[in-house]
């Protein structure tokens, strides 16, 4: 009678399991990449001009897909920019973050970044940092100032930019 009572549970499970319906269209899938150069971008909106960017990144990418059309994703990766306008460059230190996006059948709501976000030395001996979160879908155009967080002197790397 005892071992009965045990088996109880163990069905009861076993037939929820068998009986709930399919949520996943597959299992999640990995990809990793190591120095792959990316861009250009164009960052508009932060100085008076463009600012096409450039950048070197390796990382991890991982995907989660649903059955209705929808899923998420999280790329985690290290990245090296490099800024270029008025016949000027910058190249950035390596940063570290991690991109969290997820979509619908129509399409993305969400993608987010949290983590470094820009690190460069400046000629003029300054430093620009970010770092925190951005919320890309409410912000296109603007890649190096956090919605929240530790915002770099956007004026100092403008000025950089602009000689």
């Amino acid at each position: 009678m005892r071992r009965r009572l045990l088996l109880i549970p163990v069905l009861v499970v076993a037939l929820a399991t068998l009986s709930a319906p399919a949520v996943f269209a597959a299992a999640p899938w990995s990809n990793s990449w190591t120095n792959e150069p990316g861009g250009p971008l164009m960052l508009t909106g932060i100085c008076s001009f463009d600012i096409t960017v450039n950048y070197v990144s390796s990382g991890t990418y991982t995907e989660w897909d649903n059955a209705d059309g929808s899923g998420m994703a999280l790329l985690h990766s290290s990245e090296q920019d490099t800024f270029t306008a008025n016949g000027t460059s910058l190249t950035g230190d390596w940063y570290t973050n991690t991109v969290h996006v997820a979509w619908t059948s129509d399409g993305p709501t969400k993608v987010v970044v949290t983590g470094g976000i820009e690190e460069i030395n400046l000629p003029d001996g300054s430093r620009f940092w970010s770092a925190g979160l951005v919320n890309h879908l409410g912000r296109p155009g603007d890649i190096v100032t956090p919605d929240r967080g530790h915002s770099g002197n956007v004026a100092a790397l403008c000025a950089a930019l602009a000689l």
